[in-house]
């Protein structure tokens, strides 16, 4: 078949199924309401169509009724398409909080965004939240233990009686350099609670104490008269603890070369790190220095505990 007879078929075809346009125009007018005489009529006006004008109509016809399958048939492929792809968006949000989970962001991380300006900064913000909230139970545990380990406390600020500036003793001490509790203990014949009632020098080098001795076995109390040369010298109107060795002439320190345990006006001895048996619970004093040589200053501690450690250990190494 050439082309020649396609195009008189195509022609045939067109003359066949082209509308009849008169009859068409002629149902469009007899549904026109008639107008009043006085209103202006107006209708539309027949042009006669030529056979290429119907030809030309038909062939638009027949090219809509090509297309509109075509069409059909996309939109059909389509919605098959994206409906293919819906199952695997709803897959993919449904897959998102394990995600999530795997890269460690929870619901919560969500409720900080947009007050940060970046994830970095929003990280950093949960960070330092988690840290806090992990940390707010070592706190407390840091402040509870904190409470059991040995603190400062100054030795002006302790609760101790008034007392005049201390004598200042010349020449040679006696006695050992270095304070061994078990030493000191096995020389003592009596411990007392002493009271200084009177500081003196006597003028060879030797400082002098009046003191009120009460015996912390027997609690008998008798006057008692001490000398010594330590530089580390008690204070009138103060109350110590004295290890005390006696012989056919009275009494003596038994150990002079470091300060002797001192009472405080609410119950606390102050006393230096050579006395074990006192040190529990104890705190550091920050005591004054009494000159070049006093080697005790920056080893002093303050407790309320009792003297019965003290007494007890000083019966077992006597014994």
């Amino acid at each position: 078949m050439n082309s020649k007879k396609i195009e008189q078929l195509y022609k045939s075809h067109a003359e066949n199924t082209a509308p009849d346009m008169d009859a068409l125009w002629k149902r469009i007018e007899s549904n026109l309401e008639e107008k009043n005489d006085e209103a202006v009529t107006s209708k539309p006006i027949r042009r006669n169509i030529s056979f290429t004008k119907k030809t030309a109509l038909a062939a638009a016809c027949v090219a809509a009724l090509i297309i509109a399958p075509v069409v059909v048939r996309n939109m059909d492929i389509s919605n098959s398409d994206m409906a293919a792809e819906a199952p695997a968006a709803e897959q993919t949000m449904a897959e998102k909080p394990s995600s999530d989970k795997a890269a460690g962001i929870s619901k919560e991380d969500n409720l900080f965004e947009g007050f940060f300006d970046n994830k970095s900064e929003q990280n950093d913000a949960i960070a330092k939240d988690d840290f806090a909230e992990a940390t707010t139970e070592e706190d407390i545990a840091m402040e509870e233990l904190t409470s059991l380990v040995q603190q400062t406390i100054r030795y002006e600020d302790l609760q101790l009686s008034y007392a005049n500036a201390p004598i200042t003793p010349y020449g040679a001490t006696n006695g050992d350099d270095f304070f061994v509790e078990e030493n000191v203990l096995i020389e003592t014949d009596v411990i007392v609670n002493a009271y200084i009632d009177h500081v003196y020098s006597n003028g060879d080098g030797e400082i002098c104490y009046e003191i009120t001795a009460d015996n912390l076995e027997t609690g008998e109390t008798e006057s008692i008269y001490l000398t010594s040369r330590t530089p580390y010298v008690m204070l009138e109107d103060r109350c110590y603890i004295l290890p005390l060795k006696a012989d056919e002439t009275g009494y003596s320190l038994v150990f002079e070369n470091a300060p002797q345990i001192e009472c405080t006006l609410d119950g606390g001895y102050i006393f230096h790190n050579g006395w074990q048996s006192l040190d529990e619970n104890a705190l550091d004093v920050i005591y004054p220095q009494g000159g070049v040589d006093d080697f005790f200053y920056d080893r002093m501690k303050f407790s309320y505990g009792t003297l019965d450690n003290l007494v007890e250990r000083w019966h077992e190494l006597k014994n």
